[in-house]
Formats: C-alpha cells, structure tokens, sequence
C-alpha cells in the first residue's frame, strides 16, 4: 500500500507539472499568434500606457494600442488610391485582472504585480470618432490618445470578456490568452519589444501561497519575449 501511495503521489505530481506547463506555454504561443497577426497590417504610430493597479498596490500589466486598415475581421484591407493603407480602427491589447478574482497581489518588478496569474490579455477592435468610408481618406481613423483608451481598460467578468461588447465604439472584443502572469511592452530601444510570462496555475496551487508570493522568476513560470517592428509608415 506504501508503495502504491508513493507511485499515485508521483503520478499525481507528474500530471500537474505536465498539464500545467503545456497549458501556460499554450497561452503563451496564442498571444503570440494574435499580436503577430496583427502586426502584419498595423500602422508604425502606436499608443503604450500602464493598466491599473486594479487589485492590490501593482499595475496589472501594459496596453498598447495601434491603427489598423482591416475592414472587419475578413482579413480584407482597405487601401487608398496609392496603395497605401486607409486605417478602419484602433486595435488594442491589455492585461487585466478579472473581477472576482481572489489573489491580492504585490509590488514586482518597476512596480507591476507579479503576483496574479489568472490575468486575461484583453484585445479590442475599437472604431471612435465617424464612421470610416471606403474611399473617403478625410474619415480615416486616427490613433486614439492615452485619455481616450482609458475608459476601455475595463476588466472581464471571469475569464468571460462578453461584458464588454456593449462599450461605445467596441466592434469586435476576444481574449487573446487567459491565466497569464506578466504583459510588457517597451519600445525604447525600437522595435517594440514585448515580455510575456504565465505560471503552471496547478502545480502553484499545491506548492505556493498562490496570489500572494510572487512568481516572475519562479520555476514555475515560463516566459516569452517576442521582437515585433509595425510595417507600415
């Protein structure tokens, strides 16, 4: 019985080391498919500004934001009469803690939680001001400032980021990756650079103090650092 103890242990903790690694790698790949497609068509003026702190005394993570000339999500886009793009909408990515959430948080590194790893990367396709017209250059959408994008850093209910289809001007709104630690972006020096982390959640849960002890550097944590440049002028 001792012997079958010890090996349904092991098993136990094998599966937990396992699963949990390959699902927070997963997150990681699938913001990293989002943000690259995207980048593919976004203009070279873009927005970066700190979200929060919404829970406890850290930011939740970074938002950044850019012009996009994709007319819904078809893939199709508009163009001006010179080839250049004609931008549709501002196209923004942010981390957020969930409302609900229990983890209460802390001061990381440059003052952003480390702390939470149930945070959801947030993109919204937002289209402000007058509507945009195939072949209208005068209602091309502009970049939207810090002060406009603020309102929109709203946190999701959940894991569920359905609350928010009914903000003004939000044509389009997805969870990019869920259950993520870390969401940096810093442009000094150029390209964009952008640090992503998320933790093995099972694994933490049996051998942590979850949401209260910090996790940036922990073994528990995977990583990625992504180097995108935006293509168009």
């Amino acid at each position: 019985m001792v012997v079958l103890a010890s090996a349904l242990f092991n098993s136990q903790r094998l599966w937990r080391q396992t699963v949990g690694s390959t699902d927070s790698k997963q997150q990681l790949r699938r913001a990293q498919v989002a943000l690259e497609r995207d980048f593919q068509l976004a203009g070279s003026s873009f927005g970066i500004s700190q979200v929060g702190p919404q829970q406890g005394p850290g930011f939740s993570g970074d938002a950044i934001w850019f012009l996009s000339p994709e007319k819904g999500s078809s893939g199709e886009v508009d163009r001006k009469f010179n080839g250049a793009p004609r931008y549709q909408r501002n196209v923004l990515y942010y981390l957020s803690i969930p409302n609900g959430d229990s983890c209460a948080g802390g001061l990381g590194p440059s003052g952003y939680d480390d702390r939470c790893p149930h945070k959801v990367l947030v993109r919204k396709v937002i289209d402000s001001g007058a509507a945009t017209l195939p072949g209208d250059d005068a209602t091309e959408e502009q970049l939207m400032t810090a002060a406009q994008i603020t309102p929109y850093l709203t946190r999701p209910n959940g894991m569920s980021v359905a609350n928010m289809n009914s903000e003004p001007d939000v044509k389009l709104v997805s969870q990019a990756a869920r259950e993520l630690l870390w969401f940096r972006v810093q442009n000094n020096p150029a390209p964009l650079q952008f640090e992503l982390r998320a933790s093995n959640v099972i694994r933490a849960r049996k051998e942590i103090a979850l949401g209260s002890t910090s996790l940036y550097n922990s073994p528990l944590t995977s990583e990625l650092r992504l180097t995108l440049a935006p293509p168009n002028p």
